[in-house]
């Protein structure tokens, strides 16, 4: 077993194990931040679908556009 880490440390195994590391870091962080920027524009387009909605509910289909 220590023969393999020995092996593994000389043929850069390791340092390339934490690169993969670190960029499925910086991967799942970029997905972090679109998938909180996807959830506040879905909230946000949820909220004048509602607004548009009543509007539409309190003045009809034939109302007259200004």
């Amino acid at each position: 077993m220590l023969e393999n880490n020995e092996q593994e440390a000389k043929s850069g195994s390791v340092p390339a194990a934490e690169g993969l590391q670190s960029k499925l870091t910086m991967v799942l962080h970029r997905l972090t931040k679109f998938s909180e920027e996807s959830l506040k524009c879905y909230d946000e387009l949820k909220q004048n679908y509602e607004i548009a909605h009543d509007d539409y509910k309190r003045v009809g289909p034939n109302a007259q556009l200004a």
